[in-house]
């Protein structure tokens, strides 16, 4: 027992030693030694003339790797040896893949009209509380594609709504880009005009209201339950955008399209200069020749509807206090961003895309109108 603890402790110390002298080679290197030692056979057994395969000089010379290699390939293995001795991996057949069973609940060929028979329209969503209500897909992210309906608060995915429909909505989006381009080179023609505004109340309660500048024929659409989702059309007939508390422009839709007619036909009211309005979080009113919003709001408010539930809604506070709009005299409309977002303004002038600028820019174009 002595004895065997002796030639225990000392064939730890002679390891040591072996360690130190670099005579004990690791794994890695022992490795390494055999590659070059295989590669060497091969390059000596191939000499001159035809070229054998490499696993079949190997399998000549009796190597066990070769055989093992050979076994494996033919029962559909994973391993070879290349031509310079090197070890191939070769990947297992997969298996077939089980094709998805297509939603019950989507009609053959996609989605072509929301549950109201409205047609759908194509946008990018402004936040993540936007679900598809084709199929069960869950919470999108903010900037998915949503072909949806504002009247009827109805959205289908791109896997849900009809290919026809797709096709016809980027078709539509390039006429609205051409009328962006043609309205950008008609920038001469005069913007004179006012601010007319008409509301309307939905199916849930909500309150919506437009304003169009009668020049230019830019309409702006705010709502009472969310002060983070300014939706704008800089033009008639232009593509229409959300703007979100962040900041960011995204493509969508104006709420209500009969509003916008009306507003077209001259339907609407003259905002009222003295007593100014109230929408919710927003408080306008008139200053010298223009509309300003303001909003105190502490929360943003989401887009599900009062009556609906909204357990699930995350019940983190937003601060949006310190945000504006402006509503120029000559159709233009500048967005101030709240104080926690900070130094971050949004130009939308007639028939051109929105310009995120400074503050101190924006306050700029405001003077200038």
């Amino acid at each position: 027992e002595h004895m065997a603890k002796g030639r225990t402790r000392n064939a730890r110390e002679d390891k040591k030693d072996k360690k130190a002298a670099g005579l004990l080679l690791s794994h890695k290197a022992k490795r390494q030694i055999k590659k070059q030692i295989v590669s060497k056979q091969v390059e000596d057994a191939r000499g001159e003339g035809k070229t054998p395969s490499a696993n079949a000089v190997l399998r000549a010379q009796g190597i066990p790797e070769a055989k093992a290699n050979k076994d494996r390939i033919a029962s559909g293995g994973s391993a070879g040896i290349s031509k310079s001795g090197k070890m191939i991996k070769k990947s297992k057949p997969t298996p077939p893949q089980k094709k998805k069973k297509a939603n019950a609940n989507v009609p053959e060929g996609g989605y072509k009209q929301c549950k109201g028979g409205h047609d759908l329209r194509m946008m990018r969503t402004p936040h993540d509380e936007y679900n598809c209500d084709g199929c069960d897909a869950g919470y999108l992210k903010k900037g998915s594609q949503l072909f949806g309906c504002r009247l009827c608060d109805w959205d289908a995915c791109s896997k849900c709504a009809a290919q026809t429909v797709m096709t016809a909505e980027l078709v539509r989006e390039s006429a609205e880009e051409k009328v962006m381009r043609d309205g950008k080179e008609k920038g001469d023609i005069s913007r004179e005009g006012e601010w007319m505004w008409v509301r309307k109340v939905d199916t849930y309660k909500n309150r919506f209201m437009q304003l169009r500048h009668t020049g230019s024929g830019v309409v702006a659409e705010i709502h009472h339950y969310s002060v983070g989702q300014f939706t704008f059309r800089p033009g008639t007939a232009a593509k229409s955008y959300c703007l979100a508390e962040t900041g960011e422009v995204m493509p969508f839709q104006l709420s209500f399209p009969d509003l916008e007619n009306e507003l077209v036909e001259g339907g609407g009211k003259p905002f009222p200069q003295e007593a100014g309005m109230m929408l919710g979080n927003w408080k306008l009113e008139f200053e010298k020749d223009r509309i300003i919003g303001k909003t105190e709001a502490k929360e943003i408010k989401t887009t599900k509807h009062a009556e609906r539930e909204v357990s699930h809604i995350n019940p983190k506070a937003v601060d949006c206090r310190g945000m504006e709009l402006h509503f120029l005299p000559h159709g233009n409309i500048v967005w101030l961003a709240s104080r926690r977002v900070g130094d971050m303004a949004v130009v939308i002038e007639p028939f051109m895309l929105p310009k995120t600028v400074s503050k101190e820019a924006a306050l700029k174009a405001i003077t200038k109108g």
